[in-house]
Order: structure tokens, then C-alpha cells, then sequence
């Protein structure tokens, strides 16, 4: 009775303080920085548009852009005929449950990954405006991915992912003959 009561007690531990998960960036809506010391005298944004906002879905894309959803380009006036770099990166940890030959489950791994997309040079229009498309990145892996190898200790081994987060992305636009971005957003797990 006394060892009942005891594994009682330890389930019910385990019940009421489940394992940590890992910190990540939350789904959500992040605004972003706009630094008028990094873009030409008298540039505004062009009616109808916005800073940029960054949407982190529930399955960990990022989409950056005007509009609610982040969705639409927006446009920015008075910049003259300089062209501006728009970058976009995200780091994504997947957490891992590996099994051996023999069927038994191994203590999960962790392989981080990141996912980019290329560097996009903007050009200005000869009326002096530059028109900034929305930008998306989507997660390298996702929860019930399944594959042999790493990140488990032997080839032979198999492996589920069993957890994804997105541990950090960043987003700039900086304009040529600039040092800093004119645009920034970013997100780093707390």
C-alpha cells in the first residue's frame, strides 16, 4: 500500500509540473522599427501604406509586409533613385525523439536550422518611390517529420520530431549608402 501511495504521489507530481517546454518566439503580430536618420531627407511612406508589420502564424511562418496580415507591399516615397537590401532570416529548433534497433525510445535531441531567403536588391521607380513586396519564410521541418541519422547517435536509428519553435527571425530594409536599416523587426526567444 505504502509503494501505491508513493507512485500515486509521483504521477501526480508529473501531472501538475509537465517538463518545460523551450522558450520561442509566439505566434503573433510585431511591429517594426523605422530609423528616418537611415534613408534620404524627405522620404515618407506613400499614402495608403504603413511600416511593415511581421506575423509569426500558428505554424511558425513569418510573413512581413503592410496590411493586417502582413500580406500587401507598401511603398515609400521621396527616396530619390537610391535602392535599398531587404533581408530576411529565422532560426528554428526542432526537438527530437530518437529509437533505436531494438524499439526503445532514446532522450530527445535537439537540431537547430536556419531558413533564409535571398537578399532582395530594390530599385527605386524614376519617380523616386520604392515599392517593398511582402516577405514570407515557412518553418524547415515540422512536428511528426520523420527520418534516420542524425541528430540520433547511430545511422541505423530513427527519429519524430516532436516540437518546433521558432527561436528567432530578424527582418531589415536598408537603403544604399546607408549603415544601418532604415526598417527593422525582430524576435528573439525571451
Amino acid at each position: 500500500m505504502r509503494k501505491l501511495l508513493g507512485l500515486a504521489t509521483v504521477l501526480v507530481v508529473a501531472v501538475a509540473f509537465p517538463a518545460m517546454a523551450s522558450a520561442s518566439v509566439a505566434p503573433n503580430t510585431y511591429s517594426s522599427t523605422v530609423d528616418f536618420t537611415q534613408v534620404k531627407s524627405g522620404a515618407h511612406f506613400a499614402s495608403g501604406s504603413t511600416a511593415p508589420v511581421c506575423v509569426v502564424g500558428t505554424d511558425l511562418s513569418i510573413t512581413c509586409g503592410d496590411g493586417t496580415g502582413g500580406t500587401l507591399p507598401y511603398s515609400i516615397a521621396g527616396v530619390g533613385h537610391t535602392n535599398a537590401t531587404l533581408v530576411m532570416t529565422a532560426t528554428y529548433t526542432a526537438t527530437t525523439l530518437c529509437t533505436n534497433g531494438g524499439r526503445q525510445l532514446v532522450e530527445a535531441q535537439t537540431k537547430s536550422a536556419a531558413a533564409s531567403g535571398t537578399p532582395l536588391k530594390i530599385s527605386s521607380d524614376r519617380n523616386g518611390s520604392l515599392t517593398v513586396p511582402s516577405k514570407s519564410i515557412t518553418a524547415p521541418f515540422t512536428a511528426g517529420d520523420t527520418g534516420s541519422g542524425s541528430p540520433c547517435p547511430n545511422r541505423n536509428w530513427s527519429w519524430t520530431i516532436t516540437a518546433v519553435t521558432l527561436t528567432a527571425y530578424s527582418y531589415t530594409l536598408t537603403f544604399d549608402g546607408f549603415t544601418s536599416p532604415f526598417i527593422s523587426n525582430s524576435q528573439t526567444d525571451p
